[in-house]
């Protein structure tokens, strides 16, 4: 997959829902334009953790030109 920059590269919080849990954090590597895209999608206990608290890959991804959402 695929992730196109539209915006300046960096963090980006992406709304699908109306309620401030329902967001996509997402990293884009500078000068994106069109890269590579690893999805984590957090597979528990929504009630406790949020996609913010799965962003701990995305640096290594930022840096090796990979962009990074955490669902």
């Amino acid at each position: 997959p695929l992730a196109t920059a539209g915006a300046s590269a960096g963090w980006q919080r992406l709304a699908y829902g109306s309620a401030p849990e329902e967001g996509i954090e997402l990293a884009l590597p500078p000068r994106a334009q069109a890269c590579p895209l690893l999805v984590f999608i957090h597979g528990g206990y929504w009630q406790e953790l949020a996609a913010a608290d799965s962003l701990f890959a995305a640096p290594a991804c930022i840096e090796r030109g990979i962009a990074y959402a955490a669902v």
